[in-house]
């Protein structure tokens, strides 16, 4: 099932940590990267580099990608873009949403310096953060998920296996009523 988490609440550390779960970047889709491997930390690094050039195949490749490798994972953890977002719903693809508290900027803000994120990252995550925060509380499509003040997505993992089971349910129902209908 896609989880679709904000930026800092612990992707990759829920990843590495649990089973069945896989964490589905998005830079390698979004932008033509330099060759050769990137460390963690470079990638930290690089994220909202302005200097990257964006891939014109962005956002198609990423989602045929999602759409060609989710259902291989039990948690397929992907970053919350809203626009993104929309082409799941699009493609019919449903996802649960995780994000924090709006209270919880300032902890985000140490998160993102703590991994090694550019002035430039903390200039659109931390200055636009209300915004990013207003954008996924409207959000209709997935299955919500607020993490509280030093909450992660680990943290979180009940909450996440019984939306996941929601939506399950939710797509056999309608499943057996297109069977019927």
């Amino acid at each position: 099932m896609i989880i679709a988490a904000f930026a800092g609440t612990g992707k990759t550390y829920f990843c590495g940590n649990t089973r069945g779960a896989v964490d589905f970047v998005s830079m390698p889709y979004k932008y033509l990267l330099p060759a050769g491997e990137v460390t963690t930390a470079e990638s930290e690094a690089l994220k909202a580099n302005a200097e990257l050039e964006m891939n014109p195949d962005y956002p198609s490749n990423y989602i045929r990608a999602i759409a060609a490798n989710c259902a291989d994972y039990e948690y397929f953890v992907i970053p919350s873009d809203a626009f993104i977002l929309a082409l799941l719903d699009i493609h019919g693809l449903p996802y649960v949403l995780v994000y924090p508290e709006t209270e919880a900027k300032d902890e985000y803000e140490r998160r993102y310096k703590l991994r090694g994120n550019s002035a430039e990252f903390l200039e659109i995550f931390i200055g636009g953060w209300n915004s990013f925060m207003q954008s996924l509380r409207s959000d209709s499509r997935g299955i919500h998920i607020e993490l509280s003040r030093c909450e992660y997505l680990t943290d979180a993992k009940a909450r996440i296996d019984a939306a996941i089971q929601l939506l399950r349910l939710t797509i056999a129902t309608a499943s057996s009523l297109d069977d019927t209908g």
